[in-house]
């Protein structure tokens, strides 16, 4: 993922975007490459933009529940991140909805450049809560 070729997706199973980090760093601790966790966290921070979070709702079926952004790591060496869309069970709990946070991606710019850019209700959620 982080040899310059964009574009990679791949599955790991865990509960929420930061335990599949964890998760992550696991797997790579289990190689017989011996590196130092911060340089690890730094590896998977720069080669991960976006976690898509899938999970089982009250009704059994499987759900995004998350979209998250990866940030890189901070100056404790811990990972950043922020949801960009969660499932909410509002009201009516067997009707959850998937909603924008009102936070814009730090990676809007490189959206935009490969010719996408986001629904109109995440810039209105952003508006909403910049008030």
């Amino acid at each position: 993922m982080t040899s310059g070729h964009g574009g990679c997706m791949s599955t790991v199973h865990a509960s929420y975007p930061k335990d599949s980090l964890s998760r992550l760093e696991t797997m790579a601790l289990m190689s017989s490459v011996e590196l130092p966790l911060s340089a690890l966290r730094s590896q998977i921070s720069s080669a991960i933009d976006v976690i898509v979070q899938v999970g089982r709702v009250r009704d059994g079926s499987r759900r995004v529940t998350h979209i998250t952004e990866v940030l890189g790591c901070d100056e404790h060496n811990q990972y950043q991140l922020q949801d960009l869309f969660v499932l909410e069970h509002g009201e009516d709990a067997n009707k959850p909805a998937f909603v924008p946070t009102g936070v814009l991606p730090a990676c809007l710019e490189a959206i935009r450049i490969h010719g996408h850019d986001l629904p109109a209700a995440v810039y209105a959620a952003a508006k909403r809560r910049q008030r």
